[in-house]
């Protein structure tokens, strides 16, 4: 997956309507207001770039983490771990990015391939 089709799902997995998907149009009853807007997770409309970059930003991925432990049961949590340590064999040095493909990879999200 690119770092772009990373961080989009990240984004929808933490609550974020991004401008084309069916939670933005749902949102917004079909209304479009042109290609740089999402929906964050409080509702707000804001320009798409300031949705976080999961792959660089290990900041943005303690959030997204946070997700895991905060909506999910504490069964996906303990995947999410394993699977972190399947990316990285020692999680804690574990990069934005490789905690980004874990996160994916709990939810049945990755996508293998560029």
């Amino acid at each position: 997956m690119t770092n772009k089709q990373i961080n989009a799902a990240i984004a929808d997995a933490c609550g974020w309507k991004l401008q084309g998907s069916q939670k933005h149009q749902e949102a917004t009853k079909g209304w479009q207001f042109g290609h740089t807007f999402a929906i964050d997770p409080s509702g707000k409309l804001i320009s798409r770039n300031a949705i976080p970059d999961y792959c660089t930003d290990l900041n943005a991925m303690h959030e997204a983490e946070k997700v895991l432990q905060n909506q999910f049961t504490p069964m996906i949590e303990e995947a999410y771990w394993r699977n972190l340590q399947w990316v990285k064999p020692h999680p804690i040095y574990a990069t934005a990015r490789q905690r980004a493909e874990a996160f994916l990879r709990t939810l049945g999200k990755w996508e293998e391939g560029e």
